[in-house]
């Protein structure tokens, strides 16, 4: 009887049946074909360079023992998922330092939370983002199962054109509009606002990198009636692991929590099935707990960081996101610089990669999901120059300057 041929865990079979490579073979080329995939422009390493000695992240995530700590809290309640104690602690923690006057609710991540945003908005008809952000943007509007129209942004700080937002509006029968604060920099969108409610349809903010900065920033930058979504994933400031938070208005708490919870809480207003799964486990939420009580030095550390950069660039007549003295308005979780028109921005990468410096072009290439084929050629501008440099906490200042040195040798080797 000629022996079957089927896959298995342990590797594949040769003509014969017998194993041609264990399975740490099979991982290691399948680990060399992703890693050599994600060389593609735009696309960042499945698994981090060890060998650089300046990656573009470097998480820092707390002893098992401090969220061990945490997680007692949930243990002893026998309580480890759907709003549990360690996370309704959590968003408390958040309303006190960040968001005065404003509900914090615990999400799985971002994307997830954007999607329970628009569901708990019953938002219907399309959904209005713009083309300079990160991919996750779109996919949320999918989640919630709505479609997308694209929309072009301000030339200087890559927000969503508020004069553009008011045509397409009316055009698309838009019912949501969901901007982005890019590179978790805060600015200012209250004229976004204004045409939102203009029009009658909800706001909704991607600022998935900007938690973590002062209360004051927040109450001068956060929109009235907006909901606002934040990103606790790894590679953010305020990172741990896979997480998100929603920011909103006290009255769309509930609604919120229903839809992370498959439609189904007490106090909202959803029915059964409307809604996803998207809450924040226990263990995630006193990993929250733990990176939240060693945050403020490490903030601290990335706003000098950033102002260091901040300095160089502008002595050096490179342009950035925000102007000198402005480095509060972001958590940074990297600094993003517009390069001189004509350079070739792949070329800098190669080159400082190769020196031991890893750097990102955010956002690269710009989304093209969305309907009527919009024109946007200030994304498609600013996405062609934008490059970020990594930003750490606990970086020396002679190690911000060798990142500087890199960059701009790079800079010059490459016009």
């Amino acid at each position: 009887m000629t022996r079957q041929k089927t896959a298995s865990s342990v590797g594949r079979f040769d003509r014969g049946g017998r194993v041609a490579y264990g399975a740490h073979h099979a991982e290691d080329r399948i680990m060399k074909m992703l890693n050599q995939s994600s060389q593609m422009p735009g696309r960042g390493a499945v698994c981090p360079d060890v060998s650089l000695r300046f990656p573009f992240v470097r998480p820092r995530l707390p002893a098992l023992d401090e969220v061990e700590r945490e997680f007692a809290r949930s243990r002893q309640s026998n309580f480890y998922s759907n709003f549990g104690p360690a996370s309704l602690h959590f968003e408390r923690l958040l309303e006190v330092a960040f968001f005065p006057g404003l509900s914090a609710v615990a999400c799985a991540n971002c994307t997830v939370g954007l999607s329970a945003a628009l569901i708990a908005l019953r938002v219907e008809g399309p959904v209005l983002y713009p083309a300079f952000t990160f991919p996750a943007t779109a996919s949320a509007i999918r989640g919630a199962g709505l479609k997308a129209v694209i929309g072009d942004v301000d030339p200087v700080t890559g927000v969503l054109d508020p004069q553009m937002a008011d045509d397409l509006i009316v055009r698309h029968g838009v019912g949501a509009v969901i901007a982005v604060r890019p590179y978790g920099i805060w600015s200012d969108l209250n004229a976004l606002g204004e045409v939102c409610r203009r029009h009658g349809v909800p706001l909704i903010i991607d600022n998935a990198a900007g938690i973590g900065v002062d209360r004051s920033v927040v109450e001068r930058f956060s929109v009235s009636g907006a909901l606002e979504l934040f990103s606790l994933h790894a590679t953010k400031p305020f990172g741990v692991g896979e997480g998100g938070v929603a920011l909103v208005p006290p009255a769309h708490q509930h609604n919120v929590r229903s839809a992370l919870n498959f439609g189904l809480w007490s106090l909202g207003d959803l029915q059964p099935g409307d809604g996803l799964n998207g809450k924040m486990d226990e263990l995630t939420a006193s990993m929250a707990i733990a990176v939240f009580h060693r945050l403020a030095p490490r903030l601290r550390d990335r706003r000098e960081m950033a102002a260091r950069y901040n300095v160089l660039a502008h002595a050096a007549g490179l342009e950035t996101f925000v102007a000198l003295g402005d480095e509060e308005l972001s958590p940074w979780q990297c600094f993003a610089l517009r390069l001189p028109e004509g350079r070739d921005v792949e070329h800098v990468v190669r080159l400082c990669r190769e020196s031991g410096l890893l750097v990102r072009r955010y956002y690269y290439p710009t989304v093209a999901l969305g309907l009527g084929g919009e024109s946007v050629p200030n994304a498609r501008a600013l996405s062609a120059r934008a490059l970020c440099l990594p930003v750490y906490d606990g970086e020396d200042a002679a190690g911000v300057d060798d990142i500087w040195r890199i960059f701009t040798a790079a800079l010059a080797a490459a016009s």
